[in-house]
């Protein structure tokens, strides 16, 4: 499973990373630092599924999930964030999210998030 990370904060994407090698049916394809490099190398690289923070500088994770899964719906998107704000919730799930997962959340949380 290809999959495309997205968080501005770099030892974020490192975490995700380290936590998603340790699985040999998905590989890291790229990152992006925002909404903007995620919509580009979502062209690009063809993930199957992309998780990306809610909340970042340029472009939002809402809005660039709204305008990855219009051009492309086969792409799963799943929402990270540290907020649980129920509006944050709903705005991603409503820009074509199939998820959204907290920060704090234990990486098997992720796994399964990814797998489903």
């Amino acid at each position: 499973m290809k999959i495309l990370l997205v968080d501005d904060h770099k030892i974020i994407r490192d975490g995700l990373r380290a936590i998603l090698e340790k699985h040999q049916d998905m590989v890291v394809v790229g990152e992006a630092a925002n909404g903007h490099e995620a919509i580009a190398l979502v062209e690009q690289l063809s993930p199957g599924v992309v998780i990306i923070d809610v909340t970042m500088p340029e472009l939002n994770g809402i809005d660039a999930t709204r305008r990855i899964t219009s051009a492309h719906p086969e792409v799963k998107v799943i929402g990270l964030s540290m907020n649980l704000d129920r509006r944050y919730v709903l705005a991603m799930l409503a820009a074509g999210a199939v998820g959204y997962l907290l920060k704090n959340a234990a990486a098997e949380e992720l796994i399964r998030a990814i797998h489903a």
